[in-house]
């Protein structure tokens, strides 16, 4: 009798695991890669993913040249909305609410939540909205009055009204077909033969007259 009540607890218990795990997966939209993508602000910075030591925040580099953190990828979801990884591993996330400035600061979560996920507003010519998970804007500060350091450069969601601070530029990140398509180009103008200049009679094609 206590072997068959112990068995019916265990399969209780697994079958109770299972649909826990179900219904945790099915709360999380599908996710498609789409793109590896790096978001550049209207004060011509790339956003830029931080460390642990910097608490996970995002800031805006001054470029050109980009690393490995300039660079997310867009996911697709399945419910109409995007979701960007990190360099880190972990998504871009933004606050329900706040009362401060700092406290919209935008940072990276190490799971997919409902304000990891995000309406994009295209605006046309590569350019780009955030829409988070309280109805605002994504928005690219600077180092003036008011984003005084630790908020110098950062990235908030506070902003109600589409301005220029909120719109950002992506750029696509190349792919190895492409890459290899530049590099063949490349190598084909580097070795490529310019034509021999006509030689004058009586001279040298370098001959002056």
């Amino acid at each position: 009798m206590r072997t068959k009540t112990r068995i019916a607890g265990w399969l209780l218990l697994i079958f109770s695991l299972v649909v826990l795990t179900g219904c945790h997966r099915l709360a999380i939209p599908a996710m498609t890669p789409a793109e590896k993508i790096a978001l550049r602000s209207f004060h011509g910075r790339y956003v830029t993913a931080l460390g642990e030591g910097e608490g996970w925040s995002l800031k805006q580099s001054p470029g050109p040249e980009l690393s490995d953190c300039n660079w997310f990828t867009q996911y697709n979801l399945a419910n109409g909305k995007i979701a960007l990884e990190t360099c880190h591993g972990r998504f871009v996330t933004a606050p329900r609410r706040g009362t401060t400035r700092f406290a919209w600061e935008v940072w990276q979560e190490s799971g997919l939540g409902d304000c990891g996920q995000f309406v994009q507003q295209e605006l046309g010519e590569d350019r780009v909205a955030f829409i988070t998970c309280a109805g605002k804007y994504l928005t690219a500060g600077n180092d003036g009055l008011g984003w005084e350091p630790p908020l110098q450069w950062a990235i908030v969601g506070e902003t109600s009204e589409l301005k220029d601070w909120e719109i950002f530029t992506v750029n696509p990140r190349p792919t190895a077909t492409s890459n290899k398509i530049a590099t063949r180009v490349a190598e084909a103008r580097a070795t490529r033969v310019a034509p021999a200049a006509p030689v004058p009679p009586g001279g040298s094609p370098h001959s002056c007259r």
